[in-house]
């Protein structure tokens, strides 16, 4: 029944369209929740389609935030062409929150031009400077549906002094830091809760958002044509 209930609605709509498949935090690690996702998971393979990736929401909800390493400075973006040319550096944002609807409302790429969507001040986004280099940029957006980090990235690590160990461990404390400092400013501004989006793989960025304070509450699996 799932199968063709999908099948009827991507025929009214001209064809197969991404399907998110929306479930708890930590569903893998439930036997009993993951016995009843199975059922919307193969209706849509039955109808063609094929699972590539998951998503995961965290939220945070106050509470202190980690103590900077000390090595980074952070500011507010100087314009629009700053932004776009940090973001040129960015290989792949590591935070993306809202990129599913910037891409079916406006058919923006939210890592490749998210001015396209975040239409905000410029002083909403945060960049982080190594010795008065920068080395990673941050959007936050307080007047969505929530609070959030819309995007977030670390500069291509070439452009950056390498990408040895100094360099990764230099890079890892970027990390934190510029989380931080975004979920700071969002507080700072008012906000009581701030949400970020980031795929299941990263494993290392999920990590930092824990440490961070933030807490996951949803998962979404994607499914998309084969």
């Amino acid at each position: 029944m799932g199968a063709a209930l999908l099948r009827a609605a991507h025929e009214d709509l001209g064809g197969p369209k991404i399907y998110y498949a929306a479930l708890p935090a930590y569903w893998r690690r439930q036997p009993q929740v993951r016995a009843v996702a199975e059922a919307p998971m193969a209706a849509a393979r039955l109808a063609g389609l094929v699972e590539r990736g998951e998503r995961l929401r965290s939220t945070w909800t106050g509470g202190s935030l980690p103590t900077p390493s000390g090595r980074f400075s952070f500011r507010s973006a100087a314009s629009a062409a700053e932004i776009d040319s940090l973001v040129a550096r960015v290989a792949e944002p590591e935070i993306l929150t809202g990129v599913e609807t910037a891409r079916v409302v406006a058919g923006v790429d939210l890592a490749r031009d998210p001015l396209a969507w975040l239409a905000g001040p410029v002083e909403n986004w945060r960049v982080a400077l190594d010795g008065g280099n920068p080395v990673g940029i941050a959007g936050t957006v307080a007047d969505a549906c929530f609070p959030m980090i819309a995007y977030r990235g670390l500069l291509d690590e070439p452009a950056n002094g390498g990408t040895g160990q100094s360099g990764t461990a230099r890079y890892g404390a970027a990390r934190g830091d510029l989380l931080a400092d975004a979920v700071g400013v969002l507080a700072a501004g008012g906000a009581y809760e701030v949400v970020a989006d980031v795929d299941a793989y990263r494993v290392t960025v999920v990590a930092e958002l824990e440490r961070t304070g933030f807490r996951r509450i949803r998962s979404r699996v994607v499914f998309a044509p084969a």
